[in-house]
This record gives C-alpha cells, sequence and structure tokens, in this order.
C-alpha cells in the first residue's frame, strides 16, 4: 500500500507542480489585466476574474507534444549492476522508485494533505449547501401584496427564511430568491431595489459560476493569489449587479447606499450560511465596499473597446501555451528481431526464388546465428535450467551439461521473480562464479535484460580500498526498510540523494547490501532508484555482509 501511494505521490508531484506555475503566471496576467482596466466598471472587472477562475477549474489539456518534439527525461544509458558492464542491453524500466516500508515520501505526504484538505472543503461547502436547501423547503412564500408590482411579471418564485441575513438567489436554473425576515419593514422601493439585485445575478448566470469557485478554493486553497482574485470577483460581482439594479440615477443610488447601510448593521453571520450560496454579500466589509462604490458614483470612467478587447483576447490566448501537460513521450515501438537465418549449403542460398552464389554480397549480409543461451528460471517455486526442474546441490552438473551439449561457449540468461530471496539469488550466483561463468544477463518482470558481471574478488578489493568517502552504504533489509549510510530513507527520495552525492563526489561508488531474506523485488526497486539517480559505479554485496 505504501508503495502504491508513494508512486502516486511521484507523479502527482509532477503533475500538480507544473499545474500550479501554469496557473500561477496566468493569473498574474489576470492581476496585470485587472491594473490596465482599474478604471473600467465592475461588470468589466468581474468579466476578467470569472476568466482567471474558469481557467483554474480546467485541467491541462494540451499534450506538449503539440507545440513540438517536447522536452522529455532524458535516462543514462543501463548499466550493469556491478562496478564493471560487460555489454549494452534493451533498458530496465526506469519508473520512480516506490517506496519501501521505511516511510512515505515527501511527494507522497504532501499529496495525502492537499487531498485530505481538499475534499474537507468540498464535504463542508456541500453539506451546507444541503442545509440551505434544507432551509429553503422551511420557508413560507411572501404574499403578492408585499411584492412591488414590475416584480409580479417576473415569473420569481420569492419565499421568507428566518434564518437568513441578506437576500440570496438559489438554484442554477429556477428564478428563486430567497429574503430574510426583515423584508416586512423594508419600503416598497427598497424591495424593488433588491429584487432587481437578485434578479441581475440570476439574469447574469452566477449560480453557474459559483460552483466553479468552491471548486477552485478547495484545490488552491494555500495559493494566495487565488484567494484574493475570488474575494474581489465576489465583492465585484455584487457592485455590478448593484449598478444593473439602481443604473445611473444619483437619488436611487443614495437610497440604496443607505439600504446597505442598514444590512450592515445587522448582519450577523448565520451558521447556515456556505460558500456555494448565491449570495456573496454577507459580509460587512463587502457591503461597506458597495456603499463607497455607490457614493462615488458606481460606474468610474470608461475604458476604451480596443483596450478591452486586446485584454481580453490576450487572456483567451495565453489559455493554450499555459494548459500544457508534461510527461514522457511514449516509448518507439520494440525493433523486430531479425530471423535467425537457416543454415545453407556453400555453394548457393536461395533468395527470393532467385538462385545466389555463396560469394555474392548479398549473401554475406546474412544475420549470424546468436550463441546458443542457458536459460535459468529461479522462482519462490524452484530452479529450473533450460525448462528442467533441479535442484540448488544439482544446479552446477544441469548448467555444465548443457553448456557441453552446446559447444562450450554459452549466454547464461536468467529469469527470477520479485518473490525470491536474495539468498538463493546470490547462491545461484555463487555456483555460477564457481564455474567461471562471470557474465550474465538477467530477464524477467522486474528488470528487463539487465546483462551483469558476477562480482570476482579483485572487485570486492577494489572496493575495500577505496576511501570512505567514496563509498556510500546503501541497503534494503528483509521487511524492506530502505536505509542509506544508517539513516532511514523513504525509496521515492532515493534518486534526488544520488543525484546529491554524486555532484559532490562523481566517482562515488553505491555498496548495495542486502539480507538473505530480502526480496529480489525490494532490492531491484532500489537498484532502479539508483539508476534513476544516475549512479553508474554500484557494488553489489553479498547478502549481510
Amino acid at each position: 500500500m505504501i508503495t502504491m501511494i508513494n508512486e502516486w505521490g511521484a507523479a502527482w508531484g509532477v503533475w500538480f507542480l507544473s499545474v500550479v506555475v501554469q496557473n500561477t503566471i496566468f493569473l498574474l496576467l489576470v492581476m496585470l489585466a485587472l491594473f490596465m482596466l482599474r478604471r473600467a466598471s465592475a461588470r468589466v472587472l468581474a468579466a476578467v476574474v470569472t476568466v482567471g477562475v474558469v481557467k483554474l477549474a480546467i485541467p491541462p489539456f494540451v499534450p506538449v507534444g503539440w507545440f513540438g518534439s517536447g522536452a522529455t527525461e532524458t535516462l543514462a544509458d543501463p548499466v550493469a549492476p556491478l562496478l564493471f558492464p560487460f555489454a549494452e542491453g534493451p533498458a530496465p524500466r526506469m519508473e520512480i522508485v516506490a517506496d519501501l516500508t521505511g516511510g512515505l515520501g515527501l511527494a507522497a505526504v504532501l499529496m495525502l494533505a492537499w487531498v485530505s484538505i481538499a475534499t474537507a472543503r468540498l464535504g463542508w461547502a456541500l453539506l451546507q449547501s444541503i442545509q440551505l436547501y434544507v432551509e429553503l423547503r422551511r420557508s413560507t412564500p411572501v404574499p403578492l401584496a408585499e411584492i412591488p408590482q414590475e416584480m409580479l411579471d417576473q415569473g420569481l418564485d420569492i419565499r421568507r427564511s428566518d434564518r437568513i441575513a441578506v437576500p440570496l438567489t438559489m438554484g442554477l436554473f429556477h428564478r428563486r430568491i430567497l429574503v430574510p425576515a426583515g423584508w416586512n419593514s423594508w419600503s416598497m422601493a427598497d424591495r424593488q431595489a433588491v429584487l432587481r439585485h437578485e434578479v441581475a445575478h440570476i439574469r447574469r448566470r452566477d449560480n453557474l459560476v459559483q460552483p466553479i469557485e468552491i471548486f477552485v478554493q478547495a484545490v488552491f486553497f494555500f495559493h494566495p493569489l487565488v484567494t484574493l482574485l475570488i474575494r474581489r470577483l465576489r465583492v465585484w460581482r455584487e457592485m455590478a449587479c448593484d449598478d444593473m439594479s439602481v443604473g445611473a440615477d444619483p437619488d436611487l443610488r443614495l437610497a440604496y447606499s443607505r439600504l446597505l447601510v442598514d444590512l450592515a448593521a445587522t448582519v450577523i453571520e448565520p451558521r447556515l450560511m456556505a460558500e456555494s450560496a448565491p449570495a456573496l454579500a454577507r459580509r460587512k466589509c463587502e457591503l461597506m465596499k458597495r456603499v463607497t462604490h455607490q457614493v462615488k458614483g458606481g460606474i468610474m470612467n470608461p475604458v476604451s473597446k480596443m483596450r478591452l478587447a486586446t485584454v481580453l483576447a490576450v487572456l483567451l490566448l495565453a489559455i493554450v501555451p499555459l494548459s500544457l501537460v508534461y510527461g514522457d513521450d511514449p516509448p518507439p515501438p520494440p525493433k523486430k528481431p531479425a530471423p535467425v537465418a537457416e543454415p545453407v549449403k556453400p555453394a548457393e542460398v536461395t533468395t527470393h526464388e532467385k538462385v545466389v552464389k555463396a560469394e555474392d554480397p548479398a549473401a554475406a549480409e546474412l544475420p549470424p546465428s546468436p550463441p546458443p543461451a542457458v536459460y535459468i528460471a529461479l522462482t519462490a517455486e524452484g530452479l529450473t535450467v533450460n525448462n528442467q526442474t533441479t535442484s540448488a546441490d544439482d544446479f552446477s552438473q544441469a548448467v555444465q551439461e548443457v553448456i557441453a551439449a552446446k559447444g562450450g561457449k554459452v549466454v547464461v540468461n536468467i529469469a527470477s521473480d520479485g518473490g525470491v530471496t536474495m539468498g538463493k539469488v546470490h547462491g545461484m550466483q555463487a555456483q555460477l562464479r564457481d564455474m567461471g561463468l562471470m557474465k550474465v544477463v538477467y530477464l524477467g518482470e522486474l528488470g528487463q535484460a539487465v546483462p551483469m558481471v558476477l562480482p570476482p574478488e579483485k572487485a570486492r578489493k577494489k572496493l575495500a580500498s577505496l576511501p570512505g568517502d567514496m563509498v556510500l552504504n546503501v541497503k534494503v533489509d528483509s521487511a524492506g526498510v530502505l536505509t542509506v549510510a544508517d539513516t532511514k530513507l523513504a525509496g521515492a527520495d532515493l534518486p534526488k540523494l544520488i543525484k546529491n552525492k554524486l555532484a559532490k563526489e562523481p566517482k562515488l561508488v553505491v555498496a548495495l547490501h542486502t539480507e538473505r531474506e530480502t526480496s529480489y523485488g525490494a532490492f531491484l526497486q532500489v537498484l532502479q532508484g539508483l539508476k534513476k539517480g544516475g549512479a553508474t559505479r554500484i557494488a553489489i554485496q553479498d547478502p549481510d555482509r
């Protein structure tokens, strides 16, 4: 489970970091646009911020390859997991190493914290919205006599509730308005202005944008620019609806500002109010800003249409290059192996129904036959040599018999599964080394075609003679706990640590230790983490050494 969480964390960290960087750049563009349009009306400013909020809710959707080849991570050529590789081979899968049981990596911890906080915020908003809708069912219809004549033809569902302090609209598509209990004490002109304000919200489809705001605030709860812009959006949106409600009439603005002052004096934060509620003017400070807006005349100096169009066009065009999906390009398809030529007579070779003489250059280009191979399978269930089951005691004799039957020169291919213990792996290697078979190729699900040189005695002596600062001891025990220089480490952090070590000492040798009961899968995970970090001088030690 920890391994899976660390894999998710590593993938999430790379993806989410690019999302945050791209969105931060876009938010800075939005701030610049607001500065250029600072004298525009509240409606225009709210529209600009809405573009930014919608962009934040859209995940990256443009692959890097759409712009060109795309930058992908370049991995080092595969090397044998010992000091001296003997051949090049297909690269093993260089996945970001998963953590073992030593603990969660930093990326996994951050991912879990982010998921927990974002889920809690979304859940809390959902709960409060549900409570608000429950309150709607308890509300009572407002008598027609209390509704201004102008609003009777609007098809509004106006209801009164004792649990709210300010009017608000509800629902995404319904023309439903909820008013507080103090509705009876307002003048008919005030009621008309308030209802015009709420109708403006309905016409602007603000209820469609507010769920997006909730989602964006939950996902980017840590981002100060997100918090700042959404707060400004809420105020400007209310100001825009105020402007639509009272227009440019100074007398109506003055009367409406007095109503806002009265509301600000009586507002008490109700427990049922939610971030998802359509009315976002519930705080006193926001009401007072709206009053100031009305007193100053509401609509400020007009902005030229050319400037407005230019700013909006730049923001919309910036969405595409700032919505890139980064990741490795898919690996190329494997090359089809060349067919092994059948032996032919020296005199002639039959090719495409034509007879070609042996001395013809085309005949010399036929691929040579690969050297014979000994296939050794080491699994948790047992040991086989060329599909023949054998025991550890008879292993050497079985291998020698195959070598003799093959003519003496063979390639040793070893397939091991992740459940095999390192004690069995090293026991098999010791027998191969005793037979003089130092060069082998490891096959299998975890390490695919990895050429290896079994450690000769001179390699052990060379390692022992190196200064202490040139050798880094890495160990994975039988429980999968990873330690580096006697300090426990999460597997996901291993590549970064190795890169830092190699930056200080490029000739660093990594001594990889295991225990006899350490699984081969855990060993290969650590080995891949070392390679991911750039280590090329790796000495695998015998178990418990």
